[in-house]
């Protein structure tokens, strides 16, 4: 195996293990009913219940990101929810907007995930 592989290997778990932390910090508060998190929902005009799909859909990708098996599913899962916060953040409440590169980085690095990790055929 080659040095470059190792490192493409490492990079990847990197990303992975990063990934699966932040969204499993920003998807448990969100399920346990986080004030903070009940507010925010309420103020980008989302039922409640919506809080739970995102914080269920945030929590379930990070740990199948740390299966590489099932990791292309879950990379696929954070993308579809970044999508959604960016739109939240630009269109829906456009005074948040500033937060759209956060978002856009965090699509980005799931889609790197999603790439090395797609299923072979």
């Amino acid at each position: 195996m080659s040095v470059a592989t190792i490192a493409g290997r490492v990079v990847l778990w990197v990303l992975s293990i990063a990934l699966a932390c932040v969204f499993l910090l920003a998807g448990v508060p969100k399920l346990a009913g986080a004030e903070g998190h009940i507010r925010h929902f309420a103020h980008w005009g989302y039922p409640d219940w919506f809080r739970l799909v995102v914080g269920t859909i945030e929590t379930s990708s990070a740990l199948m990101l740390l299966v590489p098996r099932i990791a292309f599913i879950g990379a696929i899962g954070i993308m579809v929810i970044m999508a959604g916060a960016t739109y939240t953040h630009v269109i829906r409440v456009p005074e948040e907007a500033a937060r759209a590169p956060l978002t856009l980085g965090l699509l980005t690095a799931a889609a790197i995930v999603a790439v090395a990790r797609r299923p072979k055929r």
